[in-house]
């Protein structure tokens, strides 16, 4: 399953070698980069990313159809820039991991709420309450290992709420993953592998405890339909009825949670790109679960 970044479909005429001074202009015109892809899709396709706007183009397309569809979908694109850089700024508000010292006023979302991180020395590994996630930590502690810590912290409520997910579905659809694995991604929320195995990405610690069973019912789904025909969405929407407004939420919030896992994973980076690794080594696997 993909449900990534905002992106705009056409059905048109693979990637060309170069850009153009058309293509160039619209690029100045955006003010970010315009970027060439090829595709194994059959449809031109345009990604508003963090801080760029990748075309994607399939092998039987042209330059020249490039530069049409860029410059018919300029204002589509502007719309979705700004929209994009708010979200940013929304996250830059929701989450501040600077010093990750005692009491410091660290904040992050967790399951769609704001919660302030708060460090003891005694006690469980961690403790999710209303308004603050506490952290076990010892005393001399560097913001190395408490940002350790914390990931940990995140992995097992991430852990305990899919398992939560996948024993509702389960009851209703009747399947199960064989395993899950979490992963740092960047282009999708969740797959699923020919043994039905689910790959989940860590992001979705942040998201509503909506968003985050609506790609866990996704993927169940697929271990019955291996697409997304008709016949696919009617087991999503068996299992969850309500499923339709947790994914525009994802759609909507791609590049939001894209930042706030950057902030969590990279110290001193807002955004970082694995735009010249291979997808599949651009994942970072962070646990698995055992159902």
């Amino acid at each position: 399953m993909s449900i990534g970044s905002s992106s705009y479909v056409s059905r048109a005429a693979s990637a060309p070698e170069s850009s153009s001074p058309r293509l160039a202009q619209i690029e100045r015109a955006l003010g970010v980069p315009l970027r060439i892809k090829a595709s194994r899709g059959q449809s031109l396709r345009l990604v508003v990313r963090e801080a760029a706007i990748d075309l994607m183009l399939p092998r039987n397309s042209s330059l020249a159809d490039a530069e049409s569809f860029a410059l018919l979908q300029l204002g589509w694109m502007r719309k979705h820039l700004a929209a994009q850089q708010s979200l940013q700024q929304r996250g830059e508000q929701h989450c501040q991991l600077n010093g990750l010292a005692a009491d410091g006023g660290d904040f992050l979302p967790v399951f769609g709420a704001r919660r302030a991180l708060r460090y003891r020395h005694q006690g469980a590994p961690y403790l999710l309450q209303d308004e603050r996630l506490e952290l076990l930590v010892s005393q001399h502690a560097t913001p190395a290992a408490v940002r350790k810590q914390l990931l940990n912290a995140l992995l097992a409520l991430l852990q305990q709420a899919v398992a939560q997910d996948i024993k509702q579905t389960a009851a209703v659809l009747g399947v199960q993953p064989r395993k899950v694995t979490f992963k740092a991604m960047r282009g999708r929320w969740g797959s699923l592998g020919p043994s039905n195995s689910m790959n989940l990405n860590v992001a979705l610690v942040f998201a509503p405890r909506a968003a985050l069973r609506y790609v866990v019912v996704h993927e169940l789904a697929h271990v019955l339909e291996r697409n997304h025909s008709g016949a696919f969405w009617a087991q999503v929407r068996r299992a969850m009825p309500e499923f339709e407004s947790s994914h525009r939420w994802l759609q909507k919030h791609h590049a939001y949670l894209m930042q706030l896992l950057d902030q969590l994973l990279t110290p001193g980076a807002a955004n970082v790109h694995n735009e010249s690794q291979d997808e599949a080594n651009a994942h970072a696997e962070l646990g698995e679960l055992e159902p």
